[in-house]
């Protein structure tokens, strides 16, 4: 990656580049924890909903 010209400005705004390149992946692995969580709830969800469908189709 051409860095620039080795100047104080170009550095600085290499590093932030960098920081918001850092926070964008941090971001993106929270949101991929989050939608792994929310997936796992979803599927408690289905299988609780289809349980209990089950028990009251055993009741009629």
């Amino acid at each position: 990656m051409n860095v620039g010209s080795g100047s104080p400005a170009s550095d600085s705004r290499v590093d932030r580049m960098d920081q918001a390149h850092a926070a964008m992946l941090d971001q993106q692995s929270s949101t991929s924890e989050k939608t792994n969580q929310m997936n796992a709830e979803s599927n408690i969800l289905k299988k609780l909903s289809a349980a209990v469908e089950n028990a009251v189709n055993n009741i009629k």
